[in-house]
């Protein structure tokens, strides 16, 4: 299966997960001929139509091992359209794959580091991660220095990039993936 497109349907794609071997279910459709045909659902993908940015609204598109998209359903925000994707696929947040366009707010992150995901993102081209431990939370670039915190606030408090503080640069990092 190739990488997913920037875009589905004419939608910009935000976030997609797939599966190497198993399908996540079937779209079962009829021709004009009359034949039932089962389709293989093997990725979800996370999209947004540009006119639908001013009212939240986002799909969840199920597509084929083409990206061919088979199916979709309408959300009005973006904890509805994981929820759904557990809910009917067992796709949990960290199986997703996020895209440049995926919205992601200083307040998201301080969600997720608060229930132990680590996240990994891009700013000024460099490519950063925030990790965790038993020893503690690390806010380091890869093969590079890192800085270490006792637990998440205090990494949120006092970790920097380029003598800033994270909350001040959140706007311009492009996060890349949260696991």
């Amino acid at each position: 299966m190739s990488s997913a497109p920037n875009k589905l349907d004419g939608a910009r794609v935000l976030a997609h997960t797939f599966m190497k071997t198993k399908g996540l279910g079937y779209v079962c459709f009829q021709d004009e001929n009359g034949v039932k045909h089962d389709v293989l659902i093997k990725a979800l993908s996370i999209a947004q139509y540009d006119n639908d940015r001013s009212n939240n609204s986002y799909y969840l598109f199920s597509c084929d091992e083409n990206w061919n998209v088979i199916g979709d359903s309408l959300h009005y925000s973006l904890d509805e359209v994981f929820k759904c994707a557990e809910n009917s696929y067992g796709i949990s947040s960290n199986q997703w794959i996020h895209t440049k366009y995926m919205p992601y707010s200083y307040e998201d992150l301080e969600r997720d580091l608060a229930i132990g995901h680590e996240v990994e993102f891009k700013y000024i081209g460099r490519e950063y991660s925030i990790t965790n431990n038993k020893a503690g939370w690390y806010l380091s670039e890869p093969d590079s220095k890192y800085q270490m915190f006792a637990d998440k606030i205090d990494l949120l408090e006092k970790g920097t990039i380029d003598g800033k503080n994270l909350k001040d640069i959140w706007n311009d990092v492009e996060v890349t993936t949260i696991f």
